[in-house]
């Protein structure tokens, strides 16, 4: 048993309290038997869907990928995660404590002056491993985040996948990306503007 517990420290769950378990569907059984652990295990992918998290924790797991070397993926997905602790998970890529993580999603949460935190985290990606950044369904970043967002691929390394899918966009937003998008040098290589008025 001890051979599991440190085989492949791969993924990131985040499981629900106990009075929220009882409303979920059952845990699948693990493959060696026996219920999975209500513990963060983490490693190369992480996901938090459909919670209510403090920001508290948010700030905790922002320090623990400051530390963390494994960690591929982390997706927060409709946790009502404020602006401000999502300012911290990503200020600590800007200022690469953390060299490995590849895709980050803040999908259905609060986008609202932390964009220009994900604009700095765009400009800077070039010089991180971070490829792929998903704030779909977040209608407080309008146009001018996105415009922000655009501005900050310009002949830049880096992100080559951005999903702004439902995020208040308009034809202002989508023609700020068609005009990075005429340089070769844009790294975008999948850009995804789905749901929104264009």
């Amino acid at each position: 048993e001890d051979d599991h517990h440190h085989h492949h420290h791969d993924h990131l769950l985040l499981h629900p309290p106990p009075h929220q378990l009882q409303q979920q569907p059952p845990q699948q059984q693990a493959a060696e038997g026996g219920p999975q652990p209500h513990q963060y295990n983490v490693g190369t992918a992480g996901s938090v869907p459909d919670l209510a998290i403090s920001d508290s924790v948010v700030f905790a797991l922002a320090d623990s990928l400051a530390q963390n070397s494994t960690l591929r993926e982390l997706a927060f997905e409709n946790c009502q995660v404020s602006d401000e602790a999502a300012a911290a998970v990503v200020d600590v890529l800007i200022q690469r404590r953390n060299t490995t993580l590849r895709s980050l999603s803040f999908d259905s949460n609060k986008i609202d002056k932390s964009v220009r935190k994900y604009s700095q985290l765009v400009r800077l990606a070039g010089a991180s491993p971070l490829r792929s950044l998903s704030l779909r369904n977040g209608p407080r970043l309008g146009d001018i985040g996105a415009s922000k967002l655009a501005q900050a691929l310009k002949g830049k390394k880096g992100i080559t996948e951005l999903d702004l899918s439902a995020c208040g966009l308009s034809d202002k937003a989508a023609l700020a990306f068609a005009e990075v998008l005429k340089s070769n040098s844009c790294p975008l290589a999948s850009l995804s503007l789905t749901h929104n008025k264009i």
